[in-house]
């Protein structure tokens, strides 16, 4: 698709904080994800021991010396038990097979309230859905989620405002992602 031209961004106010309901509530959920530094995976060894206990969303990151853009991502995930999930990663393993240096970063994702699990499953999915729709464009390993939105499902999507810190500039990783917008002409 085209770049879109001829567009604007509509005019909600200054800030998601702006669009509200009729209690005064924003609309969008915000999300800070802290990116860890990146952590070695190295061939023919287990994924790194316990990079974090919390539930969150992870990038599997690799280079090598023919890759013309230094390290690139090369998959997104989510996990709501890592000890698990890092000791049991069938795409992980097949990245570090790769010829070149693979990484691991990580973003705990921080989600409270009554029906915590349940909102734990739904933003971490919801949020997983973001990265990748804005980073589509690098991934090769992401087969499944490359084309889904959040509320495509059975369940509707909530509105986001996530800020990514911490992640490494060169990786082309949205320092924000305001996810619905609307552009008009």
């Amino acid at each position: 698709m085209p770049t879109p031209s001829e567009f604007e961004i509509a005019d909600f106010g200054g800030d998601t904080d702006d669009v509200t309901n009729s209690q005064g509530s924003s609309l969008y959920k915000t999300m800070t994800l802290e990116w860890s530094k990146p952590i070695l995976w190295r061939r023919g060894h287990r994924a790194p021991d316990n990079p974090v206990e919390d539930p969150c969303v992870y990038a599997i990151l690799r280079s090598h010396g023919n890759m013309t853009d230094g390290r690139r991502i090369e998959y997104i995930g989510l996990t709501r038990r890592p000890r698990a999930r890092f000791a049991n990663h069938a795409t992980g393993r097949r990245v570090v097979k790769k010829y070149g240096e693979v990484h691991l970063v990580y973003a705990p994702v921080p989600v409270s309230g009554r029906n915590w699990e349940t909102n734990q499953k739904r933003a971490l999915e919801e949020i997983e859905h973001l990265l990748i729709w804005a980073t589509w464009r690098h991934l090769v390993e992401n087969e499944r989620k490359l084309y889904t939105l959040p509320g495509m499902g059975q369940v509707r999507g909530n509105a986001w405002h996530i800020y990514n810190v911490g992640f490494p500039s060169e990786l082309h990783m949205p320092k924000e992602i305001i996810y619905p917008w609307m552009l008009v002409r």
